[in-house]
């Protein structure tokens, strides 16, 4: 594709070309309504493609792994497909959404039928020709991905929020129950307090609580943001993330692609227990446990700000409220900084035990993984700047990770 590099080009002229050369998602608003015949090819590629992404799903040995912590998960998306093949026409056809002239699924089904039908291919061609012919179009890769994106996440991000939702019900169930044990054995606020005991199931209890809501909130919005593309919440897909370094950099922080890079860089902290020292009830543990719920609150925000803009590798316009009028990768530097942090405690108990070797691999662990997150932001912010709104954007939150600072 080629890039406009002229500076005194205006930002209306830039966004036109931004969205007649990049922006999958852009249609002429003039056009008229999308014709049955158009409605019913994409509803059929829809059809074929959601089909077979399902069938991936059910015959992924990693996605079965996944599937083992909610037991209904087959079931909701064999209901989710046939809702769709029930009620996807009465939708389409009643309101004929002009975005059926962008349709991802007729690009996908028009590249899977090139290849089926064999167009465009002759005989004896070298391999740097059959390359060329496998190639898709900007479209259709950009079609492909995405759906790679949708199925890969989609689902994951669905199943991670009805976990963390249902961890949230049993620990704010033993909230209650400590409530009432408090309530009633005739104990006033004044004896928790100088209850060691009391007060930190309390504490523990808390943190857990609002540790299991905050991260219910941030896998949630991204279930939304991966299984939805629709013009009334504001988010449909602009563009794509196609480079190899951007995919890299991206799936290695999930499963089961991070797996490989825990197995070599085993950064082991936990977000969980913030003891630093032996004693749970010291005041640095309590101010530990503070840190580490206002870093995670900072780092929910971000998906809170992105609502149903939130997911990996897709641009759906550029959020600019808090905490991105802050940085430009709050989420990025609150949870690596996290890391960070819950770090500290096992580095102090292995400097106890003068374990050295184990600190140095810590330490280096930990500067792999800021590495592979710092290239998932420059990755990112490549592929997003294709985007004059997103390059406006960065002229007025010039700091990428830590404010006043980088």
């Amino acid at each position: 594709m080629c890039e406009l590099k002229n500076e005194n080009i205006s930002y209306e002229n830039e966004k036109e070309f931004f969205d007649k050369n990049y922006n999958i998602s852009y249609y002429d608003e003039n056009l008229p309504k999308p014709s049955n015949d158009l409605i019913f090819m994409h509803y059929i590629s829809s059809c074929v493609i959601y089909g077979l992404g399902a069938l991936v799903l059910f015959f992924n040995p990693y996605f079965k792994t996944v599937a083992q912590n909610f037991q209904y998960s087959y079931e909701v998306i064999t209901c989710a497909f046939f809702a769709y093949l029930l009620f996807a026409p009465l939708f389409l056809f009643t309101i004929k959404p002009k975005t059926i002239y962008v349709s991802h699924s007729i690009e996908v089904m028009n590249y899977i039928l090139k290849l089926v039908k064999r167009e465009g291919l002759k005989k004896n061609l070298t391999s740097a020709e059959i390359i060329e012919w496998l190639k898709p179009t900007y479209k259709q890769q950009q079609s492909l991905i995405l759906y790679f994106v949708k199925f890969f996440f989609g689902p994951q991000l669905t199943i991670w929020s009805i976990v963390h939702f249902s961890q949230f019900q049993i620990y704010l169930n033993k909230l209650f129950k400590l409530i009432s044990f408090t309530q009633q054995s005739g104990y006033d606020f004044t004896y928790v307090i100088k209850s060691s005991k009391l007060l930190l199931n309390y504490r523990d209890n808390i943190y857990l609580v609002l540790f299991q809501l905050l991260y219910f909130f941030d896998c949630f919005f991204f279930a939304i943001g991966y299984c939805t593309e629709l013009t009334f919440l504001k988010n449909r897909i602009r563009t794509v993330e196609s480079s190899i370094l951007g995919i890299v950099f991206c799936l290695a922080c999930y499963a089961p692609f991070s797996n490989i890079v825990t197995t070599n860089f085993p950064w082991k902290h936990s977000e969980i227990v913030m003891n630093v020292t032996s004693n749970p009830i010291d005041f640095i543990n309590w101010v530990f446990y503070a840190v580490a719920l206002v870093l995670i609150i900072l780092y929910v925000s971000a998906s809170f700000a992105l609502f149903t803009k939130a997911s990996n590798m897709t641009n759906r316009g550029t959020c600019k409220i808090f905490p991105y009028n802050i940085v430009r990768h709050p989420a990025y530097s609150t949870k690596v900084g996290l890391w960070w942090f819950s770090s500290i405690i096992l580095v102090k108990r292995l400097l106890s035990n003068a374990n050295y070797e184990q600190i140095c691999l810590v330490i280096f662990c930990g500067i792999i993984w800021t590495f592979i997150y710092y290239m998932r932001a420059i990755t990112e912010e490549r592929h997003l700047s294709l985007d004059p709104e997103y390059r406006e954007y960065t002229k007025k939150v010039k700091y990428k990770f830590i404010p006043y600072l980088w």
